[in-house]
């Protein structure tokens, strides 16, 4: 139990590290309240929740969300929806890109999602359908990670790419995977529906609509 809480404070400090040196110049005195902040809508989004969907196996009541030692529980699929959904919320009100801020923390938080899933042991990485995909899906992402904006079917090239990609990609995952397992509706429901949202927003950053379309 200890060593899988300490993998998972260094996966927090490696993709706040990377991610700061990545982005102070364009956050300047704001990126460490605005990273601690991604943090913690990661971290209380993915428990709140577990919590909620877990509430009525665990036969107790809701203060013990908070002690996460005696009832150890966390959804990395919703840990990152409220992470996503908290960068879009701060980039719409202080004006910051939305796209590109998200794909800026792309390698930093893979990074810190490698020593995140090694934490869950070596049974879990064995058994769990996570762990093989994950690989493809971090190879791929730094293969395009400067190739993207030559390609011919992606005509605007505007950064935002990695990051649209790769929610396109978890999400229609998401959506497999809960068909395999026997997860229930909501998780299903869920992965279509990002994969869905995804994969329209990728479509209209990279103008994919215009290749369909006869040049004059």
């Amino acid at each position: 139990m200890f060593l899988q809480y300490l993998l998972r404070f260094l996966a927090m400090v490696v993709f706040l590290y990377l991610a700061w040196r990545k982005m102070k110049g364009d956050f300047g005195d704001d990126i460490n309240s605005f990273l601690w902040s991604v943090v913690g809508a990661f971290l209380i989004g993915g428990r709140i929740i577990w919590s909620i969907f877990n509430l009525v196996s665990w036969d107790t009541t809701i203060w013990d969300w908070f002690f996460f030692w005696n009832k150890p529980g966390f959804s990395l699929v919703a840990g990152i929806v409220s992470m996503i959904a908290f960068i879009f919320i701060y980039c719409l009100f202080d004006r910051y890109n939305f796209y590109e801020t998200c794909e800026d923390l792309m390698i930093p938080f893979i990074f810190g999602g490698l020593l995140f899933m090694l934490s869950n042991g070596w049974i879990w990485l064995t058994t769990n359908f996570w762990w093989p995909v994950g690989l493809v899906f971090i190879y791929l992402t730094f293969f395009w990670a400067k190739r993207y904006r030559s390609f011919y079917w992606y005509r605007s090239g505007k950064k935002g790419f990695l990051f649209l990609w790769s929610g396109t990609f978890l999400g229609f995952y998401v959506f497999i995977v809960s068909f395999l397992n026997g997860s229930g509706l909501g998780l299903k429901l869920i992965g279509l529906v990002l994969g869905l949202l995804f994969l329209i927003g990728l479509v209209i950053l990279g103008e994919l609509f215009q290749i369909f379309r006869k040049e004059k």
